[in-house]
């Protein structure tokens, strides 16, 4: 009886609880603004997004004032952590002062980019080309790239001891590349010279503007010739049996058996060379990359051209710039890396230096890679 009694009373209860839930008013929903967001964060170099179109100077200068004002009202200049400059490209092989100045830098067109970065107010970073691509004038009186050329000691050599004509492949003035061993002293005078000339101006300016300077590249796109395979310049082969030579610690045995060669002595050595290869029956070719000994010269030359982009870092911090106002400009293709790697020896660790920042060309497709930039 007891038990009816309680369970009767429990079921009251619950159902007096439910319509009272059902009864209650509806809580009256309130709106909570939204916190403003501050932040004591401030623009900084390290923090800002940079959008800098290059930008050719031409021989009109209210031209160039024009174009550039131009450009800034069609793209804007920015917010707060995103800004709009542009790039200045400084051939510092191509502008000197001619054969009988010694091919000393003329820092003419250097001055107004950096004057048209003051007169427009406009961030500016420069591009320092003198390797590559900065062969463009092709006048061996002014150019200091064209005048080295004439000597074959001074540029890559084909593996079979030829070097080609500098206009007879399919882009003239890049089919004669400067070599980048160490050996060759002449190359590395001139070119150290004019390039510290040249980041000399561009530090000053640093220092009176900067907040409008935003920083150089090296040379656009080092790297081994794309038309042959090189480099096999006498002092480049030179150059890796010195290297190699420190490696094994003057052993050749020791060489020999990693490599699976058989020279008698360390200047017997001869790096593999394609054209030997080609002249043997298909069953005794060994492709580029087949063994050891092709993935050793092939990791040296990418040392080379690594060793001259660390250089021209190197020399940049000498005249007078930061390490985090240098960056490198190489060339890095994820569609094609046998190509990077055994033509033209510039992969993805060519780009990245010491006390300096990576940077890399992405043109046309590679500009929407994702494999790329992750």
């Amino acid at each position: 009886m007891y038990k009816k009694i309680t369970v009767i009373i429990l079921a009251l209860v619950m159902a007096i609880m439910a319509i009272g839930c059902f009864n209650k008013a509806p809580k009256k929903v309130v709106k909570k603004k939204p916190k403003k967001v501050t932040t004591n964060v401030k623009p900084t170099f390290e923090n800002t997004f940079y959008i800098m179109p290059n930008y050719e100077i031409q021989s009109d200068y209210n031209l160039d004032l024009k174009n550039i004002r131009e450009m800034k009202s069609r793209i804007g200049i920015g917010g707060r952590f995103a800004k709009t400059g542009f790039m200045g490209v400084v051939r510092y092989m191509n502008e000197t002062k001619g054969k009988a100045g010694d091919y000393v830098f003329d820092p003419t067109l250097l001055n107004k980019v950096l004057q048209l970065s003051i007169d427009t107010n406009m961030p500016v970073s420069i591009a320092l080309n003198g390797g590559p691509w900065g062969d463009v004038v092709h006048n061996p009186k002014t150019d200091l790239i064209e005048f080295l050329e004439q000597d074959k000691r001074n540029v890559q050599w084909k593996d079979d001891g030829t070097v080609p004509d500098d206009d007879s492949g399919p882009l003239p003035g890049l089919n004669r590349i400067l070599t980048y061993n160490h050996i060759n002293q002449t190359v590395r005078k001139y070119h150290k010279r004019n390039f510290q000339a040249a980041v000399k101006i561009i530090a000053d300016f640093a220092n009176r503007r900067p907040d409008l300077f935003v920083g150089i590249t090296t040379d656009p796109e080092i790297f081994m010739n794309p038309f042959y395979y090189s480099d096999y310049n006498p002092d480049t082969i030179k150059e890796f049996i010195d290297y190699e030579k420190e490696k094994y610690k003057d052993d050749i045995k020791a060489f020999n058996d990693e490599m699976g060669t058989k020279f008698a002595n360390w200047n017997k050595i001869d790096p593999p060379r394609p054209t030997k290869e080609s002249k043997l029956p298909k069953d005794k070719r060994i492709a580029v990359g087949g063994n050891k000994f092709w993935e050793e010269w092939t990791d040296f030359r990418i040392y080379l051209v690594k060793s001259y982009v660390q250089d021209e870092v190197n020399w940049a911090r000498e005249a007078g710039l930061p390490a985090s106002r240098i960056f490198t400009h190489q060339t890095v293709r994820t569609d094609n890396p046998a190509w990077m790697r055994y033509m033209l020896a510039s992969t993805m660790d060519t780009a990245k230096v010491e006390e300096g920042s990576i940077g890399i060309t992405a043109l046309q497709d590679l500009a929407l890679d994702k494999k790329l930039f992750a």
